[in-house]
């Protein structure tokens, strides 16, 4: 069976990195890279120990040796690490896939690879983004059970985000290309963060995968993104998108939160509308269990005698890396 693995570079909080690994190990994934962003990362001294997972930290050191220096923005960072994988692997398939982003397949990842024809380079995932609205979060990783899909109706858009429709290319908030997973070996091939460059052509226009999708929980947590989204219109990804980086632009905290209450909605009158229009994936992925059993898998893991509450646990892990630190 074809062997894969995935490659992210992170800055996340202790319990997503957590997560992203405990899922796609779970999923089959041979291998996981992770380039901490932050060389101090305390995951980095939680996860080096795990069986399949690579660890890398992000330091001056790193950096020189790769490029000469840290390139400021965060989508170069992301290609430069993703080559540098692509190129060492020896995995047959890798997939770029966010720390944010869970890759779910409607069959065995390595079966679904093995079938791939052989003139195929990449294999797209279909994007769906979250609808966290204003449910609880508790004890959860992340509060979402609801993702939406790409709208292609312009009176459908219009009718769900009102005033802030213009914005939205088929109703997304983030990326509508997907992910991909990149054969290795490829002569020419340069892995990109959504898709690959061979020779003179792009994979840009790859229809998706119909067996594979990744949910993207962009926009969860409430608070991180109002406080992000005027940086990541400027500099990062979504700055490429010009009416959606200027709408955010153009709105102060109160808009932002305006903004994020209609788009990420999931009032369940929307969410049984996108529902009937196959426009909906409604699903729990059961990240808590995931991670608990990743715990447990560890030597000398503190989930063996793991405080009961999400907040303590996931506190005492945060020391346990200080102190490795």
């Amino acid at each position: 069976m074809a062997s894969w693995g995935t490659c992210t570079l992170l800055k996340n909080p202790m319990d997503e990195v957590l997560a992203y690994v405990a899922h796609h190990q779970e999923m089959g994934a041979e291998r996981v890279y992770l380039f901490f962003d932050d060389p101090t990362d305390p995951a980095a001294d939680v996860l080096e120990a795990a069986q399949g997972v690579v660890v890398t930290r992000c330091d001056e050191s790193f950096w020189n040796g790769l490029s000469g220096k840290r390139p400021f923005r965060h989508t170069e960072r992301q290609r430069q690490v993703l080559m540098k994988t692509y190129l060492g692997c020896g995995l047959d398939w890798l997939l770029h896939i966010d720390a944010d982003e869970f890759l779910l397949s409607d069959l065995p990842v390595d079966e679904l690879l093995d079938d791939v024809p052989a003139h195929l380079a990449t294999v797209k995932a279909q994007p769906f983004e979250a609808m966290p609205g204003d449910t609880p979060k508790g004890d959860r990783i992340y509060r979402s059970v609801h993702f939406r899909g790409q709208i292609t109706d312009p009176a459908l858009i219009q009718q769900l985000f009102g005033p802030f429709a213009p914005a939205l290319h088929r109703g997304m908030v983030s990326h509508r290309l997907g992910k991909s997973f990149f054969r290795t070996g490829v002569p020419d091939m340069v892995p990109s963060v959504h898709f690959a460059k061979i020779g003179d052509t792009t994979t840009e226009g790859q229809p998706f995968h119909p067996a594979l999708r990744h949910l993207h929980f962009h926009g969860d947590d409430v608070e991180h993104w109002v406080a992000t989204a005027h940086y990541k219109a400027k500099v990062g990804g979504v700055r490429f998108n010009e009416p959606y980086a200027k709408t955010l632009l153009a709105l102060d905290e109160a808009g932002l939160r305006r903004f994020h209450r209609r788009v990420h909605s999931c009032d369940p009158a929307v969410v049984a509308m996108l529902t009937e229009k196959g426009l909906m994936l409604s699903i729990d992925i059961d990240l808590e269990a995931k991670v608990a059993r990743l715990l447990q898998s560890l030597p000398n893991s503190s989930a063996k005698a793991a405080p009961t509450t999400r907040k303590s646990f996931f506190g005492a892990l945060l020391a346990r890396g200080r102190q490795a630190a």
